[in-house]
């Protein structure tokens, strides 16, 4: 929670400069990152979505994974929700929040992809132990 709220005052610090400063950024900018939005969004939930835990048989481990992989989702929507309403608004807070949820859902994709790779690998180990008792 310390680091949303941390994230969040430092969007409205940059906004803020940004506004003083008459810092502009055209309206195609705009359209461009919230197209990007757009696209990470989609992509992202398709890949949450794509997890599977059929082969695990640790139930702790599953429960962990999907508490995590709930958590994403939501913040997932919770910013896309608020990226699409800020999108009606023009003004620096809007390019700064466009921008932090374009490096949020890179960040978290990248998460994502290690997380599947993580779970596979587990899954490998644990089938080549059977295999070789």
């Amino acid at each position: 929670m310390k680091n949303w709220i941390f994230r969040l005052l430092a969007i409205i610090f940059i906004s803020f400069i940004l506004s003083i400063t008459n810092f502009k950024i055209n309206d195609n900018a705009f359209n461009v990152m919230f197209t990007i939005i757009g696209i990470f969004f989609s992509f992202s939930i398709s890949q949450i979505m794509s997890f599977s835990f059929v082969d695990v048989e640790n139930t702790e481990y599953v429960e962990k994974r999907k508490k995590n992989l709930t958590r994403i989702r939501k913040i997932f929507i919770l910013l896309f929700a608020i990226s699409t309403a800020l999108y009606l608004l023009p003004d620096s807070f809007k390019t700064m929040n466009n921008l932090f949820n374009i490096f949020f859902f890179i960040y978290n994709f990248i998460l994502l992809s290690n997380l599947k790779s993580d779970i596979d690998e587990d899954i490998r180990k644990e089938q080549f132990k059977i295999n070789h008792k």
